[in-house]
């Protein structure tokens, strides 16, 4: 799998591809003063969407990444699946809303997924 993970300081969506949802849609600073942002990479090979939560420490620097490799939706349908929410707890849990949608509009069906990953990344 490549992925491009370079986002946080690109331009996000130039509306002249099809990748509508592709950089951070949403940023929260932890109680640590961490920065915690969730969107989307490019998967190049599959060539579809994947979501992608970034922490990044007070500096600046990347503390760790997690690519959530998603490209089907429950009925098996090929999707597109990108982090659209962040928010983080008192004990600095990581809570990200997920969209899985159908990029050809061939189902009416989106589906949603909340995941949760600890202040090291690990999903829970």
């Amino acid at each position: 799998m490549a992925i491009t993970n370079t986002w946080i300081t690109g331009t996000g969506y130039d509306g002249a591809t099809d990748y509508p949802y592709f950089g951070p849609n949403s940023v929260v600073v932890d109680n640590c003063g961490n920065i915690v942002t969730v969107g989307s990479s490019v998967d190049t090979v599959e060539q579809s969407e994947l979501p992608t939560i970034i922490k990044y420490g007070k500096n600046g620097s990347m503390v760790w990444s997690y690519v959530l490799p998603i490209n089907y939706d429950p009925a098996g349908n090929f999707a597109y699946a990108v982090g659209t929410t962040v928010k983080v707890d008192a004990d600095d849990n990581i809570y990200c809303t997920i969209l899985l949608y159908d990029p050809e509009n061939n189902t009416s069906t989106d589906y949603f997924l909340l995941l949760k990953l600890n202040k090291y990344g690990v999903v829970q």
